[in-house]
């Protein structure tokens, strides 16, 4: 039975950034359905210096969770990818942030309007699945920086149960996604799952177009963000 919601959407990001999402859904009166396809864990005893660095680069809010783990400094310069990464940084207290608002190519050109490669050596939180080549990228155009791994994102074996619940049920709207890797993932777990043909009545929402690129099922619709940000992709449930 729908709820008293107007609409459901699925969110299969990892439980912290869904938990952030279904915040937004909230104000929406749209119902989220948590499923997370990706497992985040933060490495221990990892030992990071913020002080010997001109900026850190965060291109997820996993990365700013797993920092606020390891190092007290809340003063580095920091550059995020998106707003919601920068939100999180600041509810963790850091002082000094700057977001690209968008995504790799608008961070890499943001740092390059802020920052001065003879000032300094970046550095580039990641966990183990890097989207782009942020590191390749900036040392082309003459910077230092070291990237430093502070947690991991395992991809799950199955599809969750509440997932294909719902898909079975037909009781989803519309079903969210960030990234090429959880696009692709949501698609082999439908198709190893033989739940392509409850996709129909689902609308998928994408972040750009290489995550709609990565979508192989028969849904209703492939929306995509006009803008790589999470205010653009919730645009997309209220058309």
């Amino acid at each position: 039975m729908k709820s008293i919601y107007c609409k459901t959407a699925l969110l299969t990001r990892p439980l912290n950034d869904s938990l952030d999402t279904k915040a937004r859904l909230d104000k929406l009166s749209i119902e989220a359905v948590i499923a997370p396809l990706i497992q985040i864990s933060f490495i221990e005893n990892v030992k990071l210096n913020l002080d010997s660095f001109q900026a850190c680069l965060v291109t997820s809010s996993n990365g700013v969770r797993a920092l606020t783990k390891i190092t007290k400094n809340r003063s580095i310069p920091m550059v995020s990818v998106g707003a919601a990464t920068a939100r999180t940084a600041s509810q963790a207290g850091f002082r000094n942030i700057d977001s690209a608002e968008g995504g790799v190519d608008d961070l890499i050109a943001l740092v390059k309007k802020k920052f001065d490669p003879r000032n300094g050596t970046l550095v580039h939180v990641t966990g183990s699945a890097v989207a782009g080549d942020v590191v390749g990228d900036l040392k082309k155009l003459g910077y230092m920086i070291k990237t430093e791994q502070l947690y991991k994102s395992d991809a799950v074996g199955k599809m969750p149960e509440l997932a294909e619940y719902n898909l079975r049920e037909k009781l989803l709207d519309f079903a969210l996604f960030y990234s090429p890797r959880t696009a692709l993932l949501f698609s082999e777990l439908v198709i190893s799952s033989g739940l392509e043909t409850f996709c129909n009545n689902v609308i998928a929402c994408c972040l750009s177009q290489n995550v709609g690129n990565a979508l192989h099922l028969p849904f209703s619709q492939i929306r995509t963000a006009d803008y790589p940000n999470q205010e653009s992709l919730l645009s997309l449930l209220i058309k």
